[in-house]
């Protein structure tokens, strides 16, 4: 075996270790990524605050969990208030890792979930939800 061929045999394992690597951190990523969207939460805030969504956009989704994977509930426009609940941690949104648990109604059906405090104008709820 010439030295070229015994490199060339090294950076092929070393190579197909390291794809192997990647492949693993991938999978486990995908796993760990899947955001967990059920959250307990409870009526603790008595407060209120007002919607303010991200420039360039016209309002901000009301979420099933504290995570921007979780599904949309439904989507408020900039100025509309939400009742607060409470806030638990979840995703960084525009540098804020905080989502407060809200209620929404103008009238007709009520509207429950998450909103990141990073979109509401005085940043959400000031109690924080049980474990």
């Amino acid at each position: 075996m010439t030295m070229q061929s015994a490199r060339l045999r090294t950076v092929s394992a070393l190579t197909g270790t390291t794809l192997a690597f990647a492949a693993a951190a991938v999978a486990l990523t995908g796993t760990a990524a899947q955001a967990d969207c059920s959250h307990r939460s409870a009526d603790l805030d008595y407060g209120s605050d007002q919607v303010v969504a991200a420039a360039g956009t016209s309002g901000e989704a009301i979420r099933t969990g504290p995570h921007v994977g979780c599904s949309r509930v439904i989507t408020l426009a900039t100025g509309r208030w939400v009742t607060l609940d409470c806030y638990t941690e979840g995703d960084t949104v525009a540098g804020r890792d905080t989502w407060s648990r809200v209620r929404y109604s103008n009238g007709g059906p009520v509207y429950q979930g998450w909103l990141p405090d990073s979109r509401l104008r005085e940043h959400g709820a000031q109690e924080e939800c049980p474990a």
